[in-house]
């Protein structure tokens, strides 16, 4: 059977006309040859074609990032009516991305449609957790005037609403690992560790610069001490 398939591949490549180089063809007969051609040969069909749309929807979806995440730290500033606020309110956000591609890095994971939502999903979930320390901190510092009291009290009534959140709805998310399909595999447990990272950089980043910025970085989040009744609370 090999010897006939072979012998017929033979026979219709002798029928056949072949094309080759000039420079091929000079080096085989020693003469030049009758006819040249020009001719480019373009890849066509339905994996060329595949392969465009996820480029485009790949590039497309990096640049939604990155717009959102600029208009998340000018809605920040606008909020916060501080440019220094926003910046620091962004940073638990930025550090998540970094984290989640860096990754992607480590496990090998192709940067395809599905892996690029996660990094928008990132933005969406931490910016929460970033508000909601936010705005709890500036309560309890209203309250308190101490940064360690107002940290600490901020961590044990929002801190522990977001680790309670973060955890349900991350094991929601590696259900998705027992897919057949490969993208759902890899967007499953980089969206679930992505929300852990994005709710321990809430609560780690955000403090942590707060204590260390001291009252310069407290202005900016609009606080600086304790209001007029809340003096009066302690002094009684």
């Amino acid at each position: 059977v090999v010897r006939e398939r072979i012998a017929a591949d033979v026979q219709q490549l002798d029928e056949s006309p072949v094309w080759v180089t000039a420079a091929a063809y000079r080096r085989v007969t020693g003469q030049g040859p009758q006819k040249v051609f020009s001719f480019t040969a373009v890849s066509t069909g339905l994996a060329k074609m595949a392969a465009n749309i996820h480029i485009r929807l790949v590039s497309s979806q990096l640049n939604s990032l990155f717009m959102a995440l600029v208009l998340v730290f000018v809605l920040l500033c606008v909020q916060l009516r501080s440019f220094l606020g926003g910046l620091v309110a962004s940073l638990p956000i930025a550090f998540t991305i970094v984290v989640n591609f860096a990754l992607m890095s480590v496990l090998g994971v192709p940067l395809d449609l599905a892996t690029t939502m996660v990094a928008s999903v990132a933005i969406g979930i931490g910016i929460d957790y970033t508000i909601h320390i936010i705005s709890r901190f500036r309560r309890e510092m209203a309250d308190r005037g101490d940064v360690q009291a107002a940290l600490r009290a901020t961590l044990a009534t929002s801190g522990r609403g977001i680790a309670i959140n973060t955890i349900a709805v991350a094991l929601g998310f590696l259900v998705l690992t027992g897919s057949q399909l490969q993208p759902l595999v890899r967007f499953g447990y980089l969206t679930a560790v992505t929300m852990v990272v994005s709710a321990m950089a809430a609560m780690t980043i955000f403090p942590a610069l707060v204590i260390v910025g001291g009252q310069r970085l407290q202005r900016a989040f609009g606080v600086s001490g304790p209001k007029p009744a809340s003096r009066s609370r302690q002094a009684s």
